[in-house]
Parts: structure tokens; sequence; C-alpha cells
């Protein structure tokens, strides 16, 4: 074989191994495609899993602060009658009564009423 055969023969043998890693990394490639999403998807199911939690938890909020934000607003009314009917008798309120006034508007006037109404408005941004 002549040297020019050498050469030849030696660059086509290198070529034939070029192409074969070609092969080996376009299989990897496709390997790794595969398994990045598949973990893509799981994460994303997962997350979904995590948005209807948060719904849930958010309904059962709901639940709970409605009713008692109309509770605690008739404690509220109830609470001012009682201060006016003292002040017509001249009479004082006990400071438990009174902070139960207080704590029932809280709730249904600033803390309780706000906290609804984010709740609602996250509620319907989904």
């Amino acid at each position: 074989m002549s040297y020019k055969e050498k050469i030849h023969d030696f660059i086509s043998k290198r070529e034939g191994n070029i192409e074969l890693s070609k092969q080996e990394v376009n299989l990897n490639m496709a390997k790794d495609i595969i398994s990045m999403a598949d973990k893509a998807n799981s994460d994303y199911e997962k997350g979904l899993k995590g948005v209807f939690s948060v719904l849930s938890a958010i309904d059962k909020a709901i639940a709970y602060l409605e009713p008692a934000i109309k509770e605690a607003d008739k404690v509220r009314k109830m609470g001012k009658e009682y201060q006016e009917i003292a002040k017509q008798l001249g009479a004082s309120i006990p400071s438990d009564v009174d902070k139960a006034i207080q704590k029932s508007y809280e709730i249904s006037k600033l803390d309780g009423l706000q906290t609804l109404k984010d709740l609602q408005s996250a509620k319907s941004s989904f």
C-alpha cells in the first residue's frame, strides 16, 4: 500500500469514527430530551396539584370567613345598641364586653373583611 493509500485509509477510518460519534451524540441528546421532558411534565403536574390545593384552601378559608364576618357584624350592631343603652342609663360597659365589641368591629369592618376580599381576589386570578 502506498503512502497516499495509507493516508486515504486513515482519513476514511477517521471519518467513520466521526460519523459514529455523531450518532452517539444524537442518541444521547434524544435520551436527554425525553428525560428532561418527563421531569418537566412531572414537575408541572406537581405544580398543578399545588394550585388545586391552594384553591381548596382558599375555598375553605372563605367558607369560614363569610359567616364569621356576618356574625361579627351582628355583634358589632348589638354592641352599638348596648353602648347606647348603657349611655342612656349612665352605666359603664364592662371591659370584656367592650373588647368583644372592638374585636367584632375589627373582624367585620377591618381585618376579616380585607382578608376575605384578598382571598376572593386571589381565587379569581386563578
